[in-house]
């Protein structure tokens, strides 16, 4: 496979995965758990059976942030971060979503419907910067809303690491 098809099929997980967690709130199910369900492969091993006290402080801070659009337990939010190959890695990627969110919502008061389309973008942003193709489908956000949310976010992409069951272990 080469580089090109590897970025676009990382891109569609994500996009995927940005869909399952705004459309969460047509169901009652967690958006982890509807996402587990949906995703055609399984989720990786658990690769840590602790996280260090350090880490799960860092996660409490962000899960407070996005409890509202991305509404998982904390159990859940642990479980995520021990099956990563490097989740101090992830947790510093979730950082800098949560203080973007965070700055962008201080730019105004909005609905459930933007914070929701903002935490996806955010989340599609996490692993590529070509997102504006997602400006098409915003229900919620203005597409200038939508360029300045993403203004904001100066990290680099980190693409998620797709690997099979047998390089997992």
């Amino acid at each position: 496979m080469s580089q090109t098809q590897v970025i676009t099929a990382i891109t569609v997980v994500l996009i995927v995965a940005a869909a399952i967690i705004l459309r969460h709130h047509a169901s009652r199910r967690s958006p982890y758990k509807a996402a587990q369900e949906s995703m055609p492969y399984q989720t990786g091993p658990i690769r840590h059976s602790e996280l260090p006290a350090s880490l799960i402080e860092r996660i409490q801070k962000f899960e407070k942030t996005f409890a509202e659009v991305y509404p998982v337990t904390h159990q859940e939010w642990l479980d995520g971060f021990k099956r990563d190959a490097n989740p101090e890695r992830e947790i510093a990627i979730w950082e800098q979503m949560a203080s973007v969110y965070t700055r962008f919502l201080k730019a105004g008061d909005f609905d459930a419907g933007v914070r929701e389309e903002a935490f996806g973008l955010l989340l599609v942003r996490s692993g590529t910067t070509d997102v504006e193709p997602l400006f098409s489908d915003l229900k919620h956000l203005t597409e200038d809303q939508a360029r300045s949310l993403l203004s904001l976010y100066e990290a680099a992409p980190q693409p998620v690491t797709v690997c099979n069951a047998e390089s997992a272990e």
